[in-house]
C-alpha cells in the first residue's frame, strides 16, 4: 500500500536501499532481489502496517533498520533525533 491506501503500483526488484546509494552517486550497479527477498518486501508492503522500515549505514559493514510509521511527523522525528543524542557513546 501506498500512502494513500491504494495499492502500490511498483514491483521492486531492486533493494531500496541500493537504489538510494546509486541516487547518491555511492554505487553504479545495484544488485537485483532474489525470489525470496522479492515474496518478502510484497509481504510486507501488503501487511497493511502503517509503518516503513528505514535502513541507514552507520559505517561500512554495519545497517541500523528502524520501522517508523507513515505519518511520522517532523516534532516526532526530532524527538527521536533526541533521544539519538542521549545515548553513552565512547571517544
Amino acid at each position: 500500500m501506498d500512502t494513500c491506501g491504494h495499492p502500490s503500483r511498483f514491483e521492486w526488484t531492486v533493494g531500496l536501499t541500493d537504489v538510494g546509494k546509486a541516487a547518491a552517486g555511492d554505487v553504479t550497479e545495484v544488485q537485483r532481489l532474489s525470489d525470496e527477498e522479492r515474496e518478502d518486501a510484497s509481504e510486507t508492503a501488503d501487511d497493511g502496517d502503517d509503518t516503513v522500515e528505514h535502513r541507514y549505514v552507520l559505517r561500512p559493514g554495519f545497517e541500523v533498520r528502524i520501522n517508523l510509521p507513515l505519518d511520522l511527523s517532523s516534532v516526532e522525528a526530532g524527538r527521536l533525533a533526541e533521544f539519538l543524542r542521549t545515548l553513552p557513546f565512547s571517544g
